[in-house]
């Protein structure tokens, strides 16, 4: 099973408008100071671009697509034309993850295919998950966290306005819109990136390379651990639905006989919290201590919880189903079809993880064990214990009535 964030997208309307701001900005105070391509930037983006897939985001899934299709060629197409057929595609009801299921699935089978939509406790739980949202919005130590490090983002606007445009405003105040010059900056040079358009990347060159650069990134890492990672406990327990659906799905997969079909694989198109919440269930990229505002460059440098390595747009997790043959050591271990060889005794099944296609080692009940193959293979029935599948009741735990989830 593998759970896939969109590929690279528009900005959201409030940062397009921003960007629209920057423009404004430039053209009545920009400064010969500013980079020449620069001195007459126009924002590439308007508000029918609103958050819409890119044609870079459906690159990136299209070899997305292509790389799974290479990795498990024998799990997913040992079978007829028919048997490749096997894999379930779904997504949320957003057009950019439906577009990205399509686009990974034209790399993947080499035809087109469309996914299918749903809003899922799997794919959108915090629009699933009302008990979620009510307590995020009661914690007002985000609030506070993002405040103490607007501050210090208050600094580089400062520097900015000083720097590059005629008209010196005050960024002394400390307040959160006193963090917008910096932010806007830092967001269109993210997009120019992402985008491939060098001259909106040109922002880049006006941040300074180290610090600040450091500072915006680790803010909106701070955003995101505030309200989906590890500020909250019940955060770990967000995911559990997509968790359950990983240990149900491997052992059908293993109870599969010849005369049965099982899905071959699962791909799931979300969003960044999507990964977050699934990445939070399992205790992975988490920091002994919470993200506050007035980290030390230290700390920030040394934090393991960082969306670029998590969560990037075309970012995924992976749940890999593995079988041993009877008195296989470590040494000897294949990948398996997710429908082992019923005629062969087998242990029973390993799971392993990969984030952003490269395998992370799991602790807690996955550590140790009678089988010593090491944390990155994970015995089915200690990945239960990790991830709390018997004890997941999404919808009585998030208030969800009738038992149905959906989009508020």
């Amino acid at each position: 099973m593998h759970f896939i964030r969109h590929g690279t997208r528009n900005p959201t309307l409030s940062d397009i408008q921003a960007l629209a701001d920057l423009e404004n900005l430039v053209r009545l105070e920009g400064s010969d100071r500013l980079p020449e391509p620069l001195r007459r930037w126009v924002s590439p983006f308007g508000p029918r671009d609103d958050s819409k897939l890119a044609r870079a985001g459906e690159h990136e899934m299209h070899r997305l697509g292509v790389r799974t299709a290479k990795r498990y060629r024998r799990a997913l197409f040992d079978g007829t034309t028919e048997d490749a057929r096997d894999p379930d595609l779904i997504s949320t009801m957003a057009a950019r993850t439906g577009m990205s299921g399509s686009a990974f699935a034209s790399g993947l089978l080499e035809v087109d295919v469309d996914s299918g939509s749903t809003w899922d406790f799997e794919l959108s739980a915090k629009h699933s998950c009302p008990r979620w949202d009510l307590e995020r919005r009661l914690d007002a130590r985000a609030g506070l966290e993002r405040a103490a490090l607007a501050v210090r983002l208050a600094g580089i606007s400062q520097r900015l306005q000083a720097a590059y445009f005629d008209n010196n405003n005050n960024y002394e105040s400390g307040s959160s819109s006193d963090a917008w010059l910096a932010e806007t900056v830092f967001t269109a040079c993210a997009f120019g990136v992402a985008h491939g358009d060098a001259r909106t990347a040109e922002w880049c060159s006006v941040l300074q390379d180290g610090s600040e650069r450091q500072l915006l990134e680790y803010a909106d890492d701070l955003a995101h651990w505030w309200a989906y990672a590890y500020a909250r406990e019940f955060n770990a327990y967000v995911g559990c639905a997509g968790l359950k659906d990983v240990v149900e799905g491997a052992e059908a997969a293993l109870r599969a006989t010849g005369g049965e079909r099982a899905v071959r694989a699962r791909f799931g198109f979300g969003h960044s919290d999507t990964l977050v919440f699934l990445a939070v269930g399992m205790g992975l990229f988490k920091d002994g201590s919470a993200l506050v505002g007035n980290a030390s460059t230290t700390d920030m440098d040394a934090r393991r919880f960082r969306m670029a390595d998590l969560a990037p747009m075309g970012g995924s997790i992976a749940f890999e189903l593995h079988t041993c043959p009877a008195g296989g050591v470590h040494a000897r271990w294949q990948q398996a079809p997710l429908l082992p060889d019923p005629q062969s005794a087998s242990t029973p099944g390993f799971v392993r993880v990969l984030v952003n296609e490269r395998p992370v080692p799991l602790g807690g009940a996955c550590a140790g064990g009678e089988v010593d193959v090491g944390r990155e293979f994970c015995p089915l029935e200690r990945f239960k214990e990790l991830v709390g599948a018997a004890a997941c009741r999404f919808a009585d735990n998030c208030g969800v009535r009738d038992g149905g989830g959906g989009r508020p």
